[in-house]
């Protein structure tokens, strides 16, 4: 077995471990947010280039396979933000239909996909908003992307830490979050 092989045993078993010990269904409705917006991918590449997408997967799920395609920054950045509009669209839809029919389940659904677009869209290296931030950049000529990406991250890290403060959470929960987002800069420096 290769090792790609077994991460996604290993995903697919904390998944599954997930979904058992997972109450609430919040998990449910993340891998729910997740597909719609890996569909809303998908669905705009069939419309552009009139065939099935090659899919890939990984540790952290599937994505679109585009390696080797040729699009136009322009394709390349519909290609892109179709997938927060995709949750934008879906949690839209089901806030209407919330104002019919309350339910907890329904809030938390919506609430979710919204914080799926609205994480896709953050302009951070491998995320939806990082690669169209590196498409702007790249467009105009400029090469200020990786210093542009840290300073969001600095700015989040700084609101993360004032919004921490203020609602008292644990100083595990800010310490991890604080260190995903050092993480997340890491990466971008990588680059």
């Amino acid at each position: 077995m290769k090792i790609d092989q077994y991460s996604r045993i290993i995903t697919l078993s904390l998944l599954a471990a997930g979904f058992y010990f997972d109450s609430g269904g919040l998990l449910r409705f993340a891998v729910i947010s997740a597909c719609i917006h890996e569909m809303g991918h998908i669905i705009a590449y069939i419309i552009l280039c009139r065939r099935l997408p090659k899919i890939k997967t990984s540790a952290l799920g599937f994505s679109l396979d585009v390696k080797g395609e040729n699009f136009t920054i322009l394709r390349e950045n519909i290609l892109l933000i179709s997938g927060p509009l995709a949750n934008f669209i879906v949690a839209l839809a089901g806030y209407y239909y919330l104002q019919l029919n309350v339910s907890y389940s329904g809030y938390f659904f919506v609430a979710e996909n919204l914080l799926m677009g609205i994480f896709n869209l953050l302009p951070v290296g491998f995320l939806d908003g990082g690669k169209i931030t590196k498409n702007y950049f790249i467009k105009h000529k400029k090469c200020g992307y990786i210093k542009f990406s840290v300073i969001v991250l600095v700015i989040l890290f700084c609101l993360f830490v004032l919004y921490s403060l203020q609602l008292n959470l644990s100083a595990t929960t800010t310490i991890f979050y604080a260190t995903l987002l050092v993480f997340i800069a890491l990466y971008i420096l990588k680059e």
